[in-house]
């Protein structure tokens, strides 16, 4: 909370994340003709939205495209529910590889590796990426932003001080 209101508190923003989210939890809060977020909040009127989406549908093992047109969604839902509002479309982050069913108790391990041959993550990221930035080209309120270099000192590993303990 403190990074949070340091690094973004002048512009008073809205923190609607939650953790483990997928994106079509997201979708199911804001689609409209329901008892919505934007529904219930009318007020609720920002000048720009910042999505940051789809590394817990891939870390779910859904399909890369499935990921990038269940965003696509949810983007058409913000703009049409607040039309003079920009969006701001982050790329997924580079992330480490999944080995093992996360569904087994002990018999899941996440890789730090980045690089394609070790990461299962790698091709899926791209993929999807690729899509969301080819969406955001063909319309003048979407932004899409890919900051996944800055993460990465190479091709295949972390920035040290991004890295978590024993990833």
């Amino acid at each position: 909370e403190r990074i949070w209101q340091q690094a973004f508190g002048r512009w008073l923003p809205v923190n609607l994340g939650l953790g483990g989210d997928r994106v079509q939890d997201v979708g199911w809060r804001i689609q409209p003709g329901r008892d919505s977020l934007i529904g219930k909040s009318p007020n609720l009127d920002p000048a720009v939205w910042v999505l940051m989406l789809g590394t817990n549908d891939l870390g779910a093992r859904e399909e890369a495209h499935v990921v990038a047109s269940e965003i696509s969604v949810v983007l058409a839902q913000l703009h049409e529910a607040r039309p003079d509002a920009q969006i701001l479309l982050n790329a997924i982050l580079p992330r480490g590889g999944d080995e093992g069913d996360y569904r087994q108790r002990g018999q899941f391990h996440r890789s730090a590796w980045w690089a394609e041959p070790w990461n299962n993550h790698f091709a899926p990221i791209h993929e999807v990426n690729a899509r969301l930035r080819q969406h955001a080209a063909t319309r003048p309120w979407l932004h899409y932003v890919d900051c996944g270099d800055r993460f990465l000192r190479s091709a295949a590993s972390p920035v040290a001080q991004l890295a978590s303990a024993g990833a």
